[in-house]
């Protein structure tokens, strides 16, 4: 929902349309988004729709998470350097520069040991 008094040149990211409030809510309106169904830029990118749009970036998630998780879950902690060359081998999801990685590292060792690397990780 907008905000009284907000800035009204500033561009809105996402259409809204007002729709009766679920009963018991104390309103009368709410806001629901409202989906595009023509093309959507983001990031540079155009896409057809919002679908489309969030199917990619879905589909970009979802190839970090397995690689994190092909690369990182169910492997015990050995050494830090260990730890460390696995973080950086991690290419869709980066962690940081070398000093945060080893820093990730140091308290990935002082973690509960029965936990993988992907759980001490989080």
């Amino acid at each position: 929902m907008r905000k009284p008094g907000g800035n009204s040149s500033q561009k809105q990211l996402f259409k809204t349309r007002m729709v009766p409030a679920k009963a018991g809510s104390g309103r009368l309106f709410e806001e629901e988004f409202v989906t595009n169904d023509g093309p959507v830029t983001c990031l540079g990118m155009t896409f057809e729709n919002d679908e489309a749009r969030r199917e990619h970036f879905l589909g970009l998630l979802r190839e970090g998470l397995e690689e994190l998780h092909a690369r990182l879950g169910g492997v015990p902690f050995t050494t830090v350097e260990d730890a460390y060359a696995r973080m950086k081998s991690v290419e869709k999801w980066p962690m940081g520069d070398d000093a945060r990685l080893r820093e990730l590292a140091e308290r990935m060792r002082h973690a509960d040991s029965s936990k993988d690397l992907l759980q001490r990780w989080k």
